[in-house]
């Protein structure tokens, strides 16, 4: 099985003065709260935005089926700088076409590439931690690859870098008004869901997928053996986060 649909596709060339005519036909679809997502909008209307995506690769992604950021597990390291060279470019170029799920699902960065030239918003990639660099431009923020959190110490200088992260966003948001901040990371919502939970955070069943069957069992099981072998208790760390 391949892991990326081969085929032209350089979105970026296909600009026209229709554009700005473009930008007027389309409105903001709201769910949930729709008095806070209209105030928002108010709150954010005329600013200059930045965005910012954070990308990384970790060993968890690898379990088998528990990410669909690829056609197969052993591939995923190559998602992250391919979604990234596809904001920029309109086209990857560590990987001939774009990346897609085992079901043939092409990557949703598709649908970020067209929001972020649709509103002309700049873009910069943050490296997490990395085992491809992108053809692109990015902050370094000195991480490494995430092992599998099965093992109980998937990272060894988290503090390290959420520090430096820090002092990246801050200086990075006197560039413009607001930023607005996504990641590409595979395995990124099972370690967000153990985070969670060793913050007492009750998310069992409750994080995002990129399947459209979200196997969340395999998630909990994961995150259990992660945190057992870690010896960290649910909500052990609700006080002290890092």
């Amino acid at each position: 099985m391949i892991g990326w649909i081969h085929q032209p596709c350089n979105l970026w060339a296909h600009t026209s003065k229709k554009d700005v005519e473009m930008k007027k036909m389309f409105d903001i679809i709201q769910t949930h709260n729709t008095t806070k997502g209209t105030a928002m909008q108010n709150q954010l209307k005329e600013k200059k935005p930045m965005f910012l995506c954070v990308i990384g690769v970790t060993e968890t992604a690898k379990i088998e089926g528990i990410s669909a950021a690829g056609a197969n597990p052993e591939i995923t390291d190559y998602t992250p700088p391919a979604d990234v060279e596809l904001l920029h470019f309109g086209k990857c170029k560590c990987i001939p076409g774009v990346p897609v799920t085992p079901d043939g699902i092409p990557t949703p960065a598709l649908i970020t590439m067209s929001a972020l030239k649709l509103a002309d918003i700049p873009t910069l990639v943050v490296n997490a931690g990395l085992r491809v660099k992108p053809h692109v431009p990015f902050v370094e923020l000195g991480g490494s690859p995430g092992r599998d959190i099965r093992t109980g110490r998937a990272l060894d200088n988290a503090e390290e870098v959420l520090n430096r992260a820090k002092v990246a966003g801050e200086n990075l948001a006197k560039t413009a008004d607001y930023l607005v901040i996504g990641e590409s990371i595979p395995g990124g919502t099972t370690t967000a869901l153990s985070v969670l939970l060793a913050m007492g955070v009750d998310a069992r069943g409750k994080v995002s997928s990129s399947m459209p069957v979200n196997p969340h069992d395999l998630k909990i099981k994961t995150v259990e053996a992660g945190l057992e072998a870690a010896g960290v208790e649910v909500g052990e760390f609700a006080d002290e986060p890092i």
